[in-house]
């Protein structure tokens, strides 16, 4: 039975939400993030680590006894151009020397994958966001290539637009066929995240998540 787990990102919008839930779950998380004072998230089962995920040390106390880890690092402004690939290199690393197997990660929608279903308006919408943002849609595609290749159990999760709005609890995962106006609530994805983990589901795969 899983016990605890390291969540990278925490304090972002996602991050916020997902670490807020596991804790409601009983879980124990360890959580690494750059500013203790600006997350305020307490709890007597959130341990919080100080530091980034360019720092091997900061890391290794993030996942130290963890059975599960969390990527729901986003890029944000100054961001490095591939900041979300060295990261997740860096993370990657510190599991295999410990020996952490479970690696659960999320990623935008504009990460293709042979078996998604092919739709006119979502390969449009890929070539806008590779078109304005072509760093940040690099970093996407290479962080995943990072995690294929390992023998991980990894689920990189692939959500498209993610919203606030309040949780449905009801949306569709998989290999999707999205359009321009697909869209998830970061609640939701929290919650599918959490379902993941749980169920031990989707191990090896990519699943988008969307309504």
């Amino acid at each position: 039975m899983i016990k605890q787990i390291a969540i990278f990102g925490a304090s972002g919008r996602t991050g916020r939400i997902l670490t807020g839930l596991l804790l409601e779950k009983g879980y124990r998380v360890n959580a690494l993030v750059r500013n203790p004072l600006k997350f305020s998230i307490e709890h007597p089962n959130l341990f919080v680590i100080k530091g980034n995920v360019n720092q091997k040390e900061a890391i290794e106390q993030a996942i130290e006894r963890s059975e599960v880890v969390v990527s729901v690092l986003g890029h944000v402004k100054g961001s490095q151009p591939l900041f979300q690939t060295k990261a997740v290199d860096n993370i990657i690393e510190v599991m295999k020397a410990r020996n952490i197997k479970r690696f659960v990660v999320l990623t935008g929608s504009g990460v293709k994958m042979p078996e998604d279903k092919w739709s006119l308006a979502n390969s449009m919408l890929t070539f806008i966001i590779k078109s304005i943002a072509p760093a940040r849609f690099n970093d996407g595609v290479e962080q995943c290539k990072r995690i294929l290749a390992t023998d991980l159990d990894y689920t990189i999760v692939r959500a498209p637009l993610l919203t606030m709005q309040k949780p449905k609890g009801v949306y569709k995962t998989g290999y999707l066929k999205l359009g321009f106006f697909s869209h998830i609530s970061r609640y939701d994805v929290a919650g599918f995240i959490c379902n993941v983990i749980e169920n031990q589901i989707f191990i090896k795969d990519v699943p988008q998540i969307s309504y």
